[in-house]
């Protein structure tokens, strides 16, 4: 642990721990090849929600609830 302290400035607080690294809390089934339509109409949430359920290899169809 270590302090430093400048009169005017505040102080810095710091400290080391060691730790071992935790098991995973939860396991994902496998999705690659699953099908998800996404409606949306915020065009920037439909494109980070699609960004995600891309990188777990799904199959994406996109509508904007106008379109149904």
């Amino acid at each position: 642990m270590s302090v430093t302290s400048d009169l005017g400035r505040g102080s810095s607080f710091s400290f080391d721990i060691q730790t071992k690294i935790a098991e995973p809390l939860l396991t994902l089934p496998s999705l690659p090849s699953r099908k998800i339509c996404l409606l949306l109409e915020n065009p920037l949430l439909q494109r980070m929600i699609s960004s995600m359920l891309l990188s777990w290899q799904m199959e994406i169809t996109e509508k904007r609830s106008r379109q149904i």
